[in-house]
């Protein structure tokens, strides 16, 4: 007797039921383990976490966050906090100088005697060898100890040359790759870098155009060779004191230029002291792009010579 045929309805619905004896369990979503956990019970209130103030005005509407067992939520809410909080005036504002912090100690590389950051040479009595140079972690200003302010933090762009010069000679004598010629390979090494970064910090500092570069790149700032100036009254200026450079006659004409751009370099110089001095870096950067032209100008005058065409490089 041949089996009756099967129909389409009954194939599929076999089918089905084959896919699902096989197909894997499916289990609800299971609920997360700190939703599972009960709710911390309220903090009862006191007299200052109500929603008004001992004489009766509205407190301001806050969000209190639940309390977490585990550290770095705990740190983390308190540093969200504390970020939250307004600013007062009398609160201290971390000084623009002060970005690069960095530890006051360090370890001498010989004896691992902890010493002054800044140290030169290690200052136990039985040790006393050079250290390495600073060379990311200082600047000039501190390498020099000049051009600092009275906390000692702050650069300035006011120099006494002279000063600047005295010690730079001090610390360049302690520093001399000479006086290592006998010691170690790796003492011999770490003078002619500390030599090497105590030269440029010495020649960065004692020109002004250097140094107001040099101060604007402690802020974040810089000013290239590419500079264009954005004044268009400042630019035609420019271009007539090179054009009276192309055209002078000789060498008296010259120094009367000279003299004449003497002055603007110095006016350029007192101008940037002011906006140093009120931290006002939008304006000293406007000023050195403009001393930059005045030395490029001063450069030409200097080098000059009849009929030889005036390139101004900046």
């Amino acid at each position: 007797m041949s089996r009756p045929a099967t129909s389409a309805f009954q194939a599929l619905d076999r089918a089905t039921s084959r896919h699902l004896l096989h197909r894997p369990p499916v289990h609800p979503p299971r609920t997360p383990l700190a939703s599972r956990r009960p709710h911390p019970a309220p903090t009862p209130a006191s007299p200052t976490s109500t929603g008004f103030t001992r004489h009766g005005k509205p407190r301001p509407f806050s969000i209190h966050r639940p309390y977490s067992t585990a550290a770095g939520s705990v740190q983390s809410e308190a540093h969200d906090a504390h970020n939250r909080q307004p600013k007062h005036d009398h609160e201290h504002e971390e000084s623009p100088w002060e970005q690069n912090l960095r530890p006051s100690t360090k370890a001498c590389w010989k004896c691992d005697a902890s010493i002054p950051y800044l140290s030169v040479h290690c200052e136990r009595d039985d040790c006393g060898v050079i250290q390495r140079a600073p060379e990311e972690e200082a600047n000039y200003f501190e390498v020099l100890e000049a051009g600092l302010d009275k906390d000692g933090s702050t650069p300035t762009f006011d120099l006494d040359l002279k000063t600047l010069r005295n010690k730079f000679l001090r610390v360049q004598q302690r520093v001399h790759p000479d006086s290592y010629s006998q010691k170690s390979e790796r003492e011999h090494t770490y003078a002619e870098t500390q030599s090497s970064f105590v030269n440029k910090a010495y020649h960065t500092l004692r020109n002004p155009l250097a140094r107001a570069q040099y101060m604007l790149q402690l802020r974040g700032e810089h000013v290239g060779e590419a500079e264009s100036l954005e004044d268009p009254e400042l630019l035609m200026e420019v271009l007539e004191a090179r054009e009276e450079l192309e055209e002078a006659g000789g060498e008296e004409e010259v120094d009367k230029l000279k003299r004449k751009n003497d002055a603007r370099i110095a006016d350029t110089i007192t101008a940037l002291s002011r906006a140093f001095a009120a931290d006002d870096i939008a304006e000293a950067k406007a000023l050195t792009v403009r001393l930059q032209y005045w030395e490029n100008i001063r450069r030409a005058a200097v080098e000059w010579a009849p009929g030889k065409r005036i390139e101004l490089t900046h």
